[in-house]
């Protein structure tokens, strides 16, 4: 990647990944609108795209008052994000992550990072965290019961990555 690249907004870096991974599903689906005759439901691929945001992620250690130095801090964020990259690749590739940034110019030192869930359907990449997360046989907390906002895959996924960073 170029200097230039490493100067673009955590925005432009995840529109470029959007356009490249998931035109395909945007033309689907305002194909599907134009058949149904649902003109006003067409949108730019931008305007499409700015309701499928990516899931930003912060990950810190301590508070205020207390936080390790800089250094561990990128060590621990190092270890996590290897950990998580190899459970990645071990559940079918069902997210990549675009961007990370540390911040040292807050109280307490943090990292952003940006994560952006896929599955294919039919042959096509699409962007989904829920249905990613099926895919790739996470289940909600409690399988017997309807998928929702309380019981979710995402709940399962979180509990989990959240261990991989305690650790």
């Amino acid at each position: 990647d170029s200097e230039k690249d490493a100067y673009r907004t955590f925005e432009e870096v995840n529109l470029d990944y959007c356009k490249k991974h998931f035109t395909k599903q945007y033309e689907e689906q305002m194909e599907k609108y134009k058949a149904k005759g649902n003109y006003g439901r067409c949108k730019t691929f931008e305007e499409w795209i700015d309701k499928k945001r990516p899931e930003q992620v912060w990950l810190q250690v301590g508070n205020r008052e207390k936080q390790p130095d800089a250094k561990l801090l990128i060590k621990a964020f190092i270890s996590y994000r290897e950990k998580l990259m190899k459970w990645n690749a071990e559940h079918g590739h069902i997210f990549d992550i675009t961007n990370f940034a540390l911040h040292l110019d807050e109280n307490t030192p943090h990292f952003h990072m940006d994560r952006i869930w896929h599955y294919t359907e039919n042959g096509v990449e699409k962007i989904g965290q829920e249905k990613a997360l099926l895919q790739a046989g996470i289940q909600p907390p409690d399988p017997t019961k309807k998928i929702d906002r309380y019981n979710n895959p995402k709940m399962t996924f979180d509990a989990m990555a959240r261990e991989m960073w305690l650790d």
